[in-house]
């Protein structure tokens, strides 16, 4: 999804890089037991050495992450460590990493481990570039089969056998709603909207008495806020046992007149179609704009802009707006495949590949190897609640995602959070957002699917189509009766093949 993307990117730049060593836990005491420790250190040291003669180096390609020294950094000398493997990366750039890709594959380079974005894992299955792991996994992936869920596993099988290890994104969570002005509602006597009649008498009213501010600014026809008042959550629902794309519902014609109306009114920023994201936060924070869509990504440094230039400034959040039956809901981030880790079929170090990422899911290395050590790059509050030591975690462990090989998914998702936390302002916002998250979470019919042929054939053009029109609609460009003029556009210029090929995978999986 694009702010799950968006998130990821947040995360990577925000990251700080600092060249240390990890200290081992032989190092570890006080300066009467040094003697004994640097003894203790020798001999892990010297045991690594001897164990690490008796396997193969393996050679793994990954993807692309920013400014980590991927053979040199904290986190891989103590992957080699642990894991007893001597290992060498390689990167794929930032910059058309798919030809950087094919090159490698068809000039015949052979790694042990290909760590790819689905859409490349899923082209290279088909190409039969990958071993099949079934056999293998039973023997030396114990940890592996133990840590990452069977339905994680369905989602990338072909013909119902295993090619690679599935990574998901780390934990499903609410990151949307709208900002508005909490200050201005209270000068206009203005409850927090919590359905559509609330929602369109707060612009209206603002609209009556502050004529030069923008009631909602927005870059976008869509908004998950407002859609959920006319039940469209899911953009591809299932109705009656078959998945279908919610623009072919009635409901959607019923949110695009609505839209109509608030830009017809004024009420919708006139500005929309051209506004970018940055856009609209300066027309937010300027004090142009009394409400916008925000998420817990954006709450970072928007609350302090706001203030600087209006210093009364203060942000309420609005939720899913009720329909009329009074639910409310949302599809959260992250119910998405985030990369899949492969074994080439000419790796002469199959078993070894995957008793390599096995065994960075080995209980006793695990967190380690993602958190660092307890009391010195992170701490544990409440049972489950893990937060960052500061700078320690970043110095340590800020870069540990680019290791991961899959990751256990009954306690990663709240390690996660650890990462979230290092700006207190971004965590707090998460969870602000969370707390809600059993109240209007739904979730979507097709949960970590993976790239398809057709959708990577027409999803891109065809997504763009939708926004444009569905702009043109609101703006009144395009009268509301051409709408099953625009379904035929939608259906011949790939969404015919979407839904059917959407459809076949969505029944497989419910067998």
């Amino acid at each position: 999804m694009k702010i799950k993307k968006s998130i990821v990117c947040l995360l990577l730049v925000t990251a700080l890089l600092l060249s240390i060593t990890a200290c081992s836990k032989g190092q570890s005491g006080n300066a009467g037991k040094a003697k004994s420790d640097l003894s203790q250190q020798k001999n892990t040291e010297d045991n690594s050495k001897s164990s690490n003669s008796k396997k193969p180096k393996l050679k793994i390609l990954t993807w692309y992450a920013p400014d980590v020294d991927i053979n040199n950094d904290p986190t891989y000398h103590d992957v080699v460590e642990r894991t007893g493997y001597d290992v060498e990366y390689f990167m794929l750039p930032a910059d058309n990493p798919g030809e950087k890709l094919n090159l490698e594959v068809s000039g015949g380079t052979v790694y042990d481990i290909l760590k790819l974005a689905p859409i490349d894992y899923s082209r290279l299955v088909s190409q039969g570039i990958y071993a099949q792991l079934d056999d293998v996994l039973a023997t030396h992936g114990k940890n592996i089969l133990n840590s990452i869920s069977e339905e994680s596993f369905q989602t990338i099988r072909k013909d119902g056998k295993t090619y690679g290890i599935p990574q998901i994104t780390e934990r499903p969570n609410i990151d949307a709603c709208l900002a508005v002005r909490q200050d201005i509602l209270d000068e206009l006597s203005l409850p927090v909207p919590t359905d559509l009649d609330g929602f369109y008498s707060m612009l209206k009213t603002i609209k009556q008495k502050k004529p030069d501010m923008i009631p909602y600014t927005s870059d976008n026809p869509f908004n998950p806020i407002i859609l959920s008042a006319f039940d469209l959550y899911d953009a591809w629902p299932e109705r009656n046992g078959e998945i279908t794309w919610y623009g072919k519902l009635p409901q959607m014609k019923k949110y695009l007149t609505f839209m109509k109306k608030l830009y017809d009114e004024g009420l919708l920023d006139k500005d929309f179609s051209m506004n970018k994201s940055d856009t609209i936060l300066a027309k937010f924070t300027s004090g142009k704009a009394a409400a916008m869509p925000y998420g817990w990504l954006r709450a970072v440094g928007t609350p302090e802009a706001l203030q600087k230039n209006v210093p009364e400034g203060k942000i309420s959040l609005i939720f899913p707006l009720k329909d009329e039956n009074g639910k409310a809901g949302i599809v959260p981030a992250g119910f998405s495949l985030n990369n899949v880790s492969g074994v080439m079929k000419k790796s002469p170090n199959i078993k070894h590949a995957v008793s390599f990422m096995d065994a960075k899911l080995d209980p006793k290395n695990f967190t380690f190897l993602t958190l660092g050590e307890e009391g010195v790059t992170y701490k544990v509050e409440d049972g489950n609640k893990y937060r960052p030591i500061m700078p320690e975690f970043t110095k340590q462990r800020g870069n540990a995602y680019a290791y991961l090989n899959g990751f256990d998914e009954k306690i990663y998702p709240d390690m996660w959070l650890a990462r979230i936390w290092r700006d207190p302002s971004l965590g707090e916002a998460f969870e602000t957002l969370n707390n809600k998250y059993d109240q209007y979470a739904v979730k979507p019919a097709l949960a970590y699917m993976p790239p398809l042929p057709a959708e990577g054939k027409y999803i891109q053009s065809l997504n763009a189509f939708v926004q444009d029109t569905f702009t043109q609609f609101i703006m009144g460009v395009k009268p509301m009766k051409e709408y099953d003029d625009f379904l035929n556009q939608w259906e011949n210029q790939g969404g015919r093949e979407i839904t059917k090929e959407r459809n076949e995978w969505y029944q497989e999986q419910a067998k």
